[in-house]
């Protein structure tokens, strides 16, 4: 009869361990998945303006910090220039008003803001757009 019971414990350990790595598959499995899917987030980023142009000291802006959308895989994300810290977005002031006028105030729309970022490849290939501001005004002084 000894005998009996530990057959019977042996196999009734065998299916919570298979129980168990079936679990450990599905649920390695729903993580790969979601790793790999494409994700769309908008990250906050603060503006820092570089290369100003001759006689202007410091610059001011309408708004310091602009949100920006991108595209990558879920894994991707954990890249740490997406972390907190490396959330800069650098603008040089002499390439965004090269053209205009000299004045002591320029603005620049939402759109050529998106060419700037895409032309200059900042953010590689997942950058999506800028979601606000509408528009960044530079106060040159």
């Amino acid at each position: 009869m000894a005998e009996e019971t530990k057959g019977t414990r042996y196999k009734l350990k065998l299916p919570p361990v298979t129980f168990l790595v079936c679990l450990l598959i599905a649920g390695l499995g729903w993580a790969i998945v979601n790793v790999s899917k494409e994700y769309s987030v908008t990250l906050s980023y603060k503006v820092v303006c570089t290369e100003l142009p001759k006689n202007v000291d410091s610059v001011l802006l309408s708004d310091s910090i602009v949100n920006l959308t991108f595209n990558t895989k879920g894994l991707n994300y954990l890249n740490p220039k997406f972390s907190e810290e490396n959330r800069l977005l650098f603008l040089s002031v002499k390439s965004l008003i090269h053209n205009k006028s000299k004045k002591s105030s320029y603005t620049i729309k939402k759109k050529a803001l998106n060419e700037y970022i895409q032309e200059k490849a900042i953010f590689e290939h997942d950058f999506v757009e800028v979601k606000d501001p509408e528009e960044l005004t530079f106060y040159l002084k």
